[in-house]
This record gives structure tokens, C-alpha cells and sequence, in this order.
């Protein structure tokens, strides 16, 4: 059975390999550089910032998969949006 838990900081090595390997199958991100300092970069910023979250998905206590989302302020205004 499926399990949503929030992430750890042991997780985030799995969760930018995971990351890697949607990056090389995808036909939009694969045509752009990858940088994996910074994917790790940000998906701790996001576990530890303000209006960050950070979950995976297991099953038999693997990681197969994650949702990462945040919120921020607009670039142009006040207004709040999500990520």
C-alpha cells in the first residue's frame, strides 16, 4: 500500500535522483541543463523556508515518488500565488 509522509533530510538524495530521472525522460526539461547542487538546493529550501512543502510517496518503505510546492509572492506585485 501507498504512503504521503512528509519528507526528511535522508530523503533528499533519493528525491533529486528521482528528479534526474524525470528530467532525462522528459522532452521539455531533457532539452535544458540540469544542475543537481542546485535541485538539492532548493528542495531543501523548500523542506525548511517559509511556505515550502516537501512530501513523498512510499511503498515497502521506498520512495517512488514526491510533490514538492510552495508559495511566494508575485515578481511584479503583492499578490500570493503557488508553485
Amino acid at each position: 500500500m501507498f504512503n504521503i509522509r512528509v519528507a526528511t533530510e535522508d530523503d533528499i538524495p533519493t528525491i533529486a535522483k528521482l528528479a534526474f530521472e524525470f528530467w532525462q525522460e522528459s522532452p521539455t526539461y531533457s532539452l535544458r541543463p540540469f544542475n543537481i547542487d542546485r535541485v538539492i538546493t532548493h528542495l531543501t529550501k523548500l523542506m525548511h523556508g517559509d511556505g515550502g512543502c516537501l512530501f513523498v510517496c512510499t511503498l515497502d518503505e521506498q520512495i517512488i515518488g514526491g510533490f514538492a510546492g510552495g508559495i511566494q509572492s508575485e515578481w511584479q506585485s503583492r499578490n500570493i500565488d503557488g508553485i
